[in-house]
């Protein structure tokens, strides 16, 4: 954990570096980090709510409720199919870097799960902004959301170390 804390401004810039890159050539930009969660939510709630007629045992009667419980799983879910894609290729994409002396190797899976995470955080805030909508007001068990979200980024860490050096061998 020492090596992350020792490379945080290289960390942060990579991360913005690799954030900036995957959407520079659209014709949004940026703009996507917000859009694509966005149509997301939009469809999956037109889907279930209005086509399939999905509803959860033991809730309300709601048609977008639905949609919402099944958005918080597929913000995880888009996390790690994201992060374990790109995990096993992430020394092969990155040669530049990993022929320089001086260059830590082992931050580069943290770079690729710090830009997912981006990703994921965006879509957390528009599910809550969602969900204030919807409801009225948070939940005060919100606050621990980090703490269960923190030990699977600790396991997804581990994992990107391990598939991004297999990944170089296979």
């Amino acid at each position: 954990m020492r090596f992350i804390w020792d490379n945080r401004k290289l960390i942060k810039r990579l991360i913005i570096r690799e954030t900036e890159a995957r959407y520079k050539s659209t014709m949004l930009g940026l703009l996507w980090l917000v859009m694509t969660p966005l149509f997301m939510l939009s469809i999956y709630a037109f889907v279930f709510s209005s086509i399939l007629k999905a509803k959860w045992p033991n809730t309300s009667n709601s048609e977008f409720e639905f949609a919402i419980i099944l958005y918080c799983g597929l913000i995880v879910f888009t996390l790690f199919a994201e992060f374990v894609n790109r995990a096993p290729n992430l020394i092969l994409e990155n040669t530049n870097y990993v022929k320089k002396v001086i260059f830590p190797v082992e931050i580069l899976p943290i770079v690729a799960l710090g830009s997912a995470l981006l990703q994921a955080i965006v879509s957390y805030c528009i599910l809550l902004i969602f969900y204030l909508l919807f409801y009225g007001s948070l939940h005060w068990t919100i606050i621990f959301s980090p703490l269960i979200i923190f030990p699977f980024l600790l396991l997804l860490s581990g994992m990107g170390l391990i598939l991004s050096s297999l990944g170089v061998f296979i």
